[in-house]
């Protein structure tokens, strides 16, 4: 989907061209902040787990006792004398940890991913009013082709209750109707 105006520039060679004669080189990495602050915590608490758990093993009986056995038999560890866990203690600690980093960090990959849902208006924001998109016809037909698509389609929800808002120059359209329902179904699940 390309915005109203878009296409004047000439696609992505063309935008990344006016970014750059417009805001400077280092306009191509706005953005890449929040996407640093979500990712470094989700590694750092994965491998923070993962070693935990690795260490726990290795120096439990269990652990002790098979680093023994292969130092008996004269097998070689690894560089710092550690045992190898094995595919299945490796898979199972992985697992752990991607859902100790997942679990921690969700909430930033949220923001970052859906960011509607950062700026999403509450009761107290916007005059009770939720603001649209441009209207749906306006954007490409791709999944309107086959009516068994149903539940999967774009539906076009517009029905002549739009208008512009206050800001004229934003493009996006107010249904009051919508905004309120939506607002109602959004309190009655958080009331749940």
């Amino acid at each position: 989907m390309v915005a109203p105006g878009g296409e004047a520039l000439g696609g992505v060679i063309g935008v990344a061209r006016h970014m750059i004669q417009t805001e400077g080189f280092f306009s191509l990495y706005k953005g890449l902040v929040p996407s640093l602050i979500s990712m470094a915590p989700s590694g750092a608490v994965f491998y923070g787990v993962y070693d935990i758990l690795k260490m726990a093993y290795l120096h439990s009986p269990e652990g002790k006792k098979r680093v023994s056995m292969m130092k008996q038999q004269k097998q070689e560890t690894n560089a710092l004398d550690q045992l190898e866990l094995g595919t299945v203690r490796t898979l199972l600690y992985g697992a752990i940890a991607g859902c100790c980093a997942e679990a921690a960090t969700y909430p930033f990959e949220v923001y970052h991913m859906h960011p509607e849902i950062s700026r999403f208006p509450s009761l107290h924001f916007y005059e009770n009013k939720l603001l649209d998109g441009a209207e749906v016809a306006d954007k490409s037909a791709l999944f309107h082709f086959h009516e068994c698509l149903g539940p999967y389609m774009f539906f076009d929800i517009a029905d002549g209750r739009e208008h512009c808002g206050r800001n004229a120059a934003t493009q996006s359209l107010c249904n009051e109707f919508e905004a309120d329902t939506a607002i109602e179904i959004l309190s009655f699940l958080k009331n749940r």
